[in-house]
């Protein structure tokens, strides 16, 4: 029987790169091949969709972080031929708030105002509190703030755009009948355990699994539980993979 393991799309959050998934996808199983997506300064979420779509052939499993996330339900949208399953981590999939929208671009202006320390000082005074409402490692900051300052206020400007004109992926959920994994830290104030839960509810195959001692960034806060729910996800739905193929061949 021939195997073809779908490959795992890692897709980030705002201002983030690499880092936030890298100690997570060092851990799982080497039969899992790995493509991280780097958004850059785009600023559609469909745009980010179709970058992830193309960034391999074949069956994909889109594993997104907070805005990362989004960009998952909208490869479903665009493209479930092309999803073998999706997992979803401190996720919002509804459409942008007037209270969210404004207070964003508050900031923004803030950080543009306040010259060449106004994205360091908007990361720290808005975006760390929001993201970790409970202490974390000092690691966890510096590298949230590394990869803030290395992606520039230009593009959290472009990915603001993006989130403020995202559609509402409520309604698609349901619509979602393949493996799914949802998942979030149990200290997450902008995506909380009792949104996933009701997303749980609207999808038709999906797994719900909650994060301990983790915030919004759960995969970055805490990689070896972040690990070791998703390789269990991945080796629970695996063998799927092989049959699909295995009927294919048989045709």
């Amino acid at each position: 029987m021939n195997v073809t393991t779908p490959t795992l799309v890692l897709l980030p959050g705002t201002l983030c790169d690499l880092r936030v998934w890298q100690p997570v996808a060092e851990r799982l199983d080497p039969q899992w091949r790995t493509q991280f997506v780097d958004f850059g300064a785009l600023d559609r979420v469909a745009e980010m969709a179709a970058r992830a779509l193309s960034a391999a052939s074949g069956l994909l499993v889109p594993v997104g972080v907070s805005m990362g996330g989004i960009v998952a339900l909208e490869m479903w949208r665009l493209a479930p031929e092309r999803i073998a399953a999706l997992a979803l981590f401190d996720t919002n999939p509804g459409a942008d708030t007037e209270a969210r929208r404004r207070a964003r671009e508050h900031q923004l202006d803030q950080a543009h105002l306040a010259g060449p320390n106004g994205l360091q000082t908007l990361v720290r005074s808005h975006l760390l509190p929001s993201y970790f409402p409970r202490a974390v490692s000092p690691v966890v900051e510096t590298t949230v703030l590394a990869m803030a300052l290395d992606a520039g206020l230009t593009t959290l400007t472009k990915q603001s755009a993006a989130l403020a004109m995202r559609i509402d992926y409520w309604p698609l959920l349901p619509s979602i009948n393949k493996p799914a994994l949802v998942a979030c830290g149990e200290f997450d104030l902008l995506c909380p355990p009792a949104q996933h839960r009701q997303m749980t509810g609207l999808m038709p195959q999906v797994q719900f699994r909650l994060i301990g001692e983790a915030g919004h960034l759960a995969p970055l806060e805490q990689p070896l539980q972040t690990a070791a729910i998703l390789q269990a996800w991945l080796s629970s739905i695996g063998g799927r993979f092989q049959t699909k193929v295995a009927e294919d061949v048989r045709v």
